[in-house]
């Protein structure tokens, strides 16, 4: 508990200078501030009280005070002036979303949640007060109410903390294809590493619903972000590179059925040629993917690895469309060696990345 009020004590310390100074510098409050911004908290309460004796009670007194009872560890006439300066002024959020987070640090849920639909009764897009009063719902056990409001204010309010708190619900409730709405959006106003850990979160939402290539294009950009902003990590690397290493198997898959139809006789030549042209297309594009990337120190090895793979199954897709285009056997020859020795080397990454290379 003293550690808690001693942090409290520095916080309140630092806000101080943003408290109401009703009348400027010459404000009755201004002493008690210069009090509270020097750490004299027990100075600044006295200089309130004498306020409040001497009749002088406007509601910015009485938040302030609260905030000094607060870090004074006194709980209870934290609540009271907070309660005070609410009654005065019944629009203004501070003192009652003060009320909140004091009766959700110490778990009085239903009175948190009367603090907080106060707030909102005025301030109906009020952020904290929304996520306070989904929190206290939760934690009251009334879950239902909790992801109702919380779906509402996602679709009225845009504001991130409460687009990702409904991605990871919507999530939870099996609905992923609001999640990823949510997560898409508050990707698109981030920047950076924030917009980094969004892109992540999304990534795993399209793997889990089998979407490899729209999870390859947001690691992608993650990879490019972070690569950006200090290095790659090993642990966005190997991310990024598992709907990376994935459909490259599958185009080189691709590569293989364009032959086998051409060789059964069952497709025009030209049909084959397109397919096989698209397949290999694709893998020239994650081919310089892997190329561009700078990978961490301890993936380095693994890196050249993956590098060489790429290369083979590219020779491998070469060989293919020469077979396609002119029929030579032995390119056919050709990519089933390339192929086999691409498989065989992403098979051991695979195997080293599982293995906690």
């Amino acid at each position: 508990m003293r550690l808690l009020c001693v942090a409290t004590a520095l916080a309140v310390t630092a806000a101080a200078v943003a408290v109401a100074e009703p009348g400027g510098a010459g404000s009755p409050l201004t002493p008690a501030l210069r009090a509270m911004g020097e750490g004299r908290f027990q100075d600044a309460l006295d200089i309130l009280n004498r306020l409040v004796a001497g009749g002088y009670r406007p509601p910015e007194l009485f938040d302030l005070r609260a905030q000094i009872d607060l870090a004074m560890g006194d709980d209870d006439d934290a609540e009271r002036d907070w309660r005070r300066a609410a009654s005065l002024d019944p629009v203004a959020g501070g003192p009652r979303l003060a009320l909140g987070r004091l009766y959700t640090r110490r778990a009085l849920w239903p009175e948190a949640i009367g603090a907080y639909r106060e707030v909102l009764l005025y301030q109906p897009r009020n952020v904290e007060a929304i996520l306070g009063l989904v929190n206290a719902l939760q934690r009251n056990g009334r879950s239902v109410s909790a992801r109702n409001l919380l779906e509402t204010a996602a679709a009225t309010v845009g504001d991130t903390r409460i687009q990702q708190r409904w991605a990871q619900v919507a999530a939870e409730l099996g609905r992923p294809e609001e999640a990823e709405r949510a997560l898409s959006q508050v990707a698109s106003r981030l920047e950076g590493l924030p917009k980094r850990d969004v892109l992540k979160r999304l990534a795993g939402l399209y793997t889990k619903g089998g979407r490899t290539t729209e999870a390859y294009y947001v690691l992608e950009e993650a990879l490019r972000i972070e690569a950006s902003t200090g290095g790659v990590t090993a642990g966005t690397y190997d991310l990024a590179m598992q709907p990376t290493d994935r459909l490259a198997q599958q185009a080189l898959s691709a590569v293989g059925r364009a032959l086998q139809v051409l060789d059964e006789g069952t497709t025009p030549r030209e049909e084959v040629l397109a397919d096989a042209q698209t397949a290999r297309a694709q893998l020239a594009e994650l081919g310089r993917f892997v190329g561009e990337v700078d990978p961490p120190r301890e993936r380095r090895v693994a890196h050249a690895a993956r590098a060489y793979a790429y290369s083979l199954a590219n020779e491998a897709a070469v060989n293919a469309l020469s077979y396609v285009d002119l029929g030579l056997s032995d390119r056919r020859e050709a990519f089933v060696t390339a192929r086999d020795a691409a498989r065989n080397q992403m098979s051991r990454l695979a195997k080293a990345t599982s293995d906690g290379d």
